[in-house]
């Protein structure tokens, strides 16, 4: 069974939904890691988006539309993976992040603790850096113990 609705790109990049003729932009609901199910399409053509539809499942999208709200959603998620943790210093209240991710190495600030971090499933954590950009450490626990040591002894009352 497909949807009565199909989404594409113009040459802009801009994402359409069909029929109707109107600019979307897709969100992910909870649980986030569901990363093909509840999906918010959301009207873009003001400030306020609101909710126009919601795909359950990206699986019932035809090849097309699947293919536009995927990409979509790369673009709108892109999270690096933190694989190692090579530097963690906290320097009057701001934590100086130096690692290891799936897309290179990058350093970083987190300046509150306090919203910078949010538990992900057992033992992931997002990070929130001081310019929004977002990065997932999958499993503290599957880090090396270098990392690990570094994670616990800056975050064990965060996260």
């Amino acid at each position: 069974m497909t949807t009565p609705f199909t989404l594409h790109r113009d040459a802009h990049g801009m994402l359409w939904l069909e029929p109707g003729h109107l600019r979307v932009k897709l969100r992910r609901t909870f649980p986030l890691s569901d990363e093909g199910r509840m999906i918010s399409v959301r009207d873009a053509s003001d400030g306020d988006e609101k909710e126009v539809w919601c795909i359950t499942d990206t699986a019932l999208l035809d090849a097309a539309s699947r293919q536009a709200a995927e990409a979509e959603l790369r673009v709108r998620y892109f999270v690096p993976r933190i694989l190692r943790v090579l530097e963690l210093e906290e320097l009057f209240g701001f934590l100086y992040f130096t690692v290891e991710t799936d897309r290179g190495r990058r350093s970083f600030v987190v300046k509150d603790a306090s919203t910078g971090f949010t538990r992900m499933g057992v033992d992931g954590v997002l990070v929130l850096d001081a310019e929004e950009c977002r990065y997932v450490i999958p499993s503290v626990r599957a880090l090396d113990a270098g990392s690990r040591a570094l994670v616990d002894q800056q975050l064990f009352l965060t996260v």
